[in-house]
């Protein structure tokens, strides 16, 4: 499903769109970007939520992780919204 096709995927798709968005902060719009048109052209890529697929999802088996479960608790990720949470702190400080 693309995002012209019956509406915008941010409402259909809000927590998926949100989690992206989280790793476009973190890691660069153009990089994730790239992560997810790679994604979908090699079929490694696929998010669902509220009855809404994209890409194709694959057979889980014992080895795989989803994408969620390897970010928790990553460095990154945990720096990124550290960074984050202090920049909003200092913009409420200066208004």
């Amino acid at each position: 499903m693309s995002a012209n096709e019956n509406g915008s995927m941010r409402d259909k798709m809000p927590g998926v769109t949100a989690f992206i968005d989280e790793c476009r902060d973190a890691f660069g719009a153009a990089e994730v970007n790239s992560w997810i048109r790679e994604g979908l052209k090699d079929g490694s890529f696929w998010a669902e939520e509220n009855g809404h697929t994209v890409g194709v999802k694959q057979e889980m088996t014992g080895d795989r992780t989803s994408l969620a479960q390897w970010l928790k608790g990553s460095d990154t990720i945990e720096r990124d919204e550290a960074r984050r949470q202090a920049n909003e702190r200092k913009e409420k400080w200066y208004r």
